[in-house]
């Protein structure tokens, strides 16, 4: 990643959490994929963190990898902001970084 390029004020980023359609690639050949962009809020620099295929994937397990992340990303010394749609499963993943986490309807 660039991290090493930006100044502390830069870090601030958005990571973006969006269920994709993508194309056949590579060794991927599913359909769609979780994917986790970074944005940072005062500067036009994106990146991708990582993509997560979608198939049959449990809240719990996309929480996992969100924690893990946001972890990996404060350690680089970002300040994270988690921005995600209102999908069920992103809500669900969502509900157990609360203590204790909300029961969340599908």
């Amino acid at each position: 990643m660039k991290e090493q390029f930006l100044n502390e004020n830069d870090k601030i980023v958005a990571l973006l959490l969006d269920e994709m359609h993508i194309k056949p690639y590579m060794d991927y050949k599913g359909d769609t994929a979780h994917v986790f962009k970074l944005s940072a809020i005062r500067l036009i620099y994106k990146d991708v963190a990582h993509i997560l295929p979608a198939f049959r994937l449990m809240a719990e397990v996309l929480h996992g990898f969100l924690q893990k992340i946001i972890l990996e990303l404060e350690n680089m010394s970002f300040k994270v902001v988690l921005v995600t749609d209102n999908n069920a499963i992103n809500r669900k993943a969502m509900s157990f970084f609360l203590n204790p986490p909300l029961v969340c309807e599908s």
